[in-house]
């Protein structure tokens, strides 16, 4: 992700945990707080309107392009940018084949970050660390994809209406988040 890579090149290694624990936690804090926000923006239209909320959405991911783009100043450095564009040419100079073939390459290379790797620490075997957590969260991103069904099937089968549904889904996300 653009924001984890970014904390990254931002912060010393000593301070990395916390960084990333602390933003963990206001995303998890925004998810708990993100439908309690859209049902009283439901509450306070006069007609009930749901677009009052992906209004409110757009907005703010208009401010948040607007802040990424021309506010944030970059991560890396002139030096740390120049060497890495060098490294991409030296590459591109060595690679041949088919540029289809090259693309589709260049496209998934990034992933072998996942695969597993011989230990470092001198044991025998592979370590499979990254695997199983991206394994992990895939489940997760799973799991959270399937959670639009439950609320419709919520909605047909108990009569909810949106502000109750994003009510339960709000009370259920901050009790996760509960120690």
């Amino acid at each position: 992700m653009p924001t984890q890579a970014y904390l990254a090149d931002v912060s010393s290694p000593e301070n990395r945990a916390s960084i990333f624990s602390f933003w963990g936690g206001t995303a998890w804090i925004a998810v708990a707080v993100g439908p309690i926000i859209s049902a009283q923006l439901i509450k306070l239209s006069p007609t009930g309107n749901l677009l009052n909320v992906y209004y409110a959405s757009f907005a703010v991911n208009i401010f948040l392009f607007i802040v990424y783009a021309f506010i944030m100043p970059e991560s890396l450095s002139e030096d740390n940018k120049h060497a890495n564009q060098v490294r991409w040419d030296e590459g591109r100079e060595k690679s041949t084949g088919h540029p289809v073939i090259m693309y589709l390459r260049d496209l998934v290379s990034p992933l072998s970050v996942v695969l597993p790797r011989p230990r470092e620490d001198g044991r025998r075997g592979l370590d499979w660390n990254m695997t199983y957590m991206i394994m992990a969260y895939s489940g997760l991103v799973v799991v959270f994809g399937g959670t639009v069904y439950i609320v419709q099937l919520m909605q047909a089968e108990f009569g909810w209406d949106s502000v109750q549904v994003r009510t339960i889904v709000s009370d259920v996300m901050h009790s996760a988040n509960l120690p």
